[in-house]
């Protein structure tokens, strides 16, 4: 066995083989993977760190991953990665902080501010008890990752309890509510968490997160349970899409508006496959065109691309609260501001307002405003009764009849004033009332047109599958 070891930390640390020093600029891949090969560096060297050779490694990986957490995590604990892609750089950091922890080392968990603040925004990232899930809590669907459950809950909650018991239980309150689930991607987490630790609810209100997303909560654990969530960050930055100003919306413990989650297959990844608006010049396909690629859309609104957004004001509170956060496109010339508030209405609704405006270079030329709604049958709108052209077979592995691009159904117009829009929720028969319908009005200053598509895919990780 330590031969072996010997041998993976010798191939690990010799930069022939990895070049982490990187003294030539080769690229070392998206920004989670750098960070994962250090890890694994330093994890070894701390195994090995009676073997002269690595001796020296050892005692610098404490300052190393200190360095890791300064630069992935901003003092309010957003991460520089999609939900899913966190996981990534964070899986073998946490680790390496759990082994100098328990070789009495450096208890970073205790000495570093990050790490808790870290766990606040990743608790943050919860859904209500998923429906299409079996009713259990699971994490929000952005950029390259599904809707999906995390093992770095019980990781944390498991080194998190000397020194913060408190925080310590609503972190495995949440792991227990998301499954329980381990991992054995960056070593099996069967040896990391402890799952015999108490737990307790994280009671979750609304919160900002200025470099990744603000959220606006109400109804924790109750069967009318509010979640919005607005992309609001440019730390934002490892596998991103063009999703800056995305809404995702669970409603009374129902997915109202989600991101579609499908990861690489496909990788919906233009702006026109989120729910976000964008001028139509910068559209490759006409929007009112059946079969747009899911690349439509280009990066205008993508942190990648270079977009520059602001968080404006934030207001959160028991009852939801209201956020307005700024876009300015990569070219400088062109400005989105979107306001989002949410909050219950009367005893047996709730209502989400969706606010744009425009400035700059093209403020007046025409936009294209996209939602994705979870929605099934005909739709009610100002001209009658409508039915989207069915996408029945989605999108998902390599089947000739498996590649579908969203449809787009009759083009009809909108009037100026207020149109409403009436839509039959998808059920489930874990959700506590079998599903959630809901409205959609349209306030427009003039005449606008719209149309009702439909799509689908068939990937997602095999837990979830």
């Amino acid at each position: 066995m330590k031969a072996i070891a010997s041998l993976f930390a010798a191939v690990l640390w010799d930069n022939d083989f990895v070049p982490m020093d990187n003294s030539h600029g080769i690229n070392l891949g998206t920004p989670n993977m750098p960070v994962q090969q250090a890890g694994y560096r330093d994890q070894f060297a701390l195994f090995m760190a009676g073997e002269p050779w690595f001796r020296a490694h050892a005692q610098a990986a404490a300052a190393r991953v200190a360095e890791t957490l300064r630069h992935d995590i901003l003092e309010n604990g957003a991460h520089l990665a999609c939900v899913h892609y966190i996981g990534a750089g964070m899986g073998p950091t946490l680790t390496l902080m759990q082994q100098l922890q328990q070789g009495g080392l450096k208890d970073l968990y205790r000495e570093e501010p990050r790490p808790a603040v870290f766990a606040e925004f990743l608790i943050q990232c919860a859904t209500p008890p998923e429906p299409r899930f079996g009713g259990l809590r699971k994490q929000i669907a952005v950029g390259d990752g599904p809707t999906e459950s995390s093992e770095l809950f019980g990781q944390l909650g498991t080194a998190f309890a000397p020194s913060k018991p408190e925080l310590s239980r609503r972190l495995m309150g949440m792991w227990r509510a998301q499954g329980s689930p381990h991992s054995s991607f960056h070593g099996a987490t069967l040896l990391k968490i402890d799952a015999d630790l108490p737990g307790a609810s994280p009671a979750l209100g609304s919160a900002t997160f200025p470099g990744q997303f603000s959220v606006l909560r109400h109804g924790w654990g109750t069967r009318r349970e509010n979640a919005v969530w607005l992309l609001t960050g440019n730390h934002y930055v490892d596998h991103s899409h063009a999703d800056e100003g995305e809404v995702i919306i669970y409603l009374h413990g129902a997915p109202v508006s989600v991101d579609w989650g499908s990861q690489y297959e496909p990788r919906a990844d233009g702006a026109v496959m989120h729910s976000v608006a964008l001028p139509e010049r910068m559209l490759e396909w006409p929007w009112e065109k059946d079969g747009p690629p899911v690349t439509s859309g280009g990066e205008i609104w993508g942190n990648h691309a270079g977009t520059k957004t602001t968080v404006e004001e934030f207001h959160g509170g028991d009852g939801g609260g209201w956020v307005r956060s700024s876009m300015i496109a990569p070219d400088k010339s062109f400005t989105w501001t979107r306001a989002v508030s949410s909050a219950p209405l009367g005893e047996t609704a709730s209502v989400v307002v969706i606010q744009d405006a425009y400035s700059g270079n093209g403020a007046d030329g025409a936009k294209v405003f996209t939602l994705n709604l979870c929605a099934e049958g005909e739709v009610e709108t100002p001209r009658g009764k409508v039915s989207p052209t069915p996408r029945l077979r989605g999108y998902g592995g390599n089947q000739a009849d498996r590649r579908e691009n969203p449809s787009s159904g009759e083009v009809w117009p909108l009037s100026a004033g207020v149109n409403r829009l009436r839509f039959t929720g998808q059920t489930w028969p874990k959700h506590p009332t079998g599903g959630v319908d809901f409205d959609v009005f349209v306030m427009a200053g003039q005449p606008q047109e719209a149309l009702i598509g439909n799509w689908a895919h068939a990937w997602h990780p095999g837990g979830e599958t």
